[in-house]
């Protein structure tokens, strides 16, 4: 995960991942572009084109993004 937290600050996201009724919507300006662009290609000819490249980590959380766009209809 690309973050400007200190050390100190790191386990913060772990505590809020693991939080009882969280609700994890991942983003970020290149992921939300990607996302438009295929709710724009949805209902035309070329349906699921866009592809998203970044890092995914090997944890839960990466697990979860994965998931989040093959839902979506984004190669990753």
């Amino acid at each position: 995960m690309a973050s400007l937290a200190t050390d100190e600050q790191l386990p913060l996201y772990d505590e809020l991942w693991a939080m009882e009724g969280r609700a994890a919507i991942p983003g970020g300006s290149a992921l939300n572009s990607a996302r438009s662009a295929n709710y724009f290609l949805k209902n035309s000819e070329s349906p699921n084109l866009v592809t998203y490249y970044g890092s995914l980590g090997t944890d839960e959380k990466g697990a979860f993004l994965e998931k989040d766009l093959k839902d979506s209809g984004i190669a990753s």
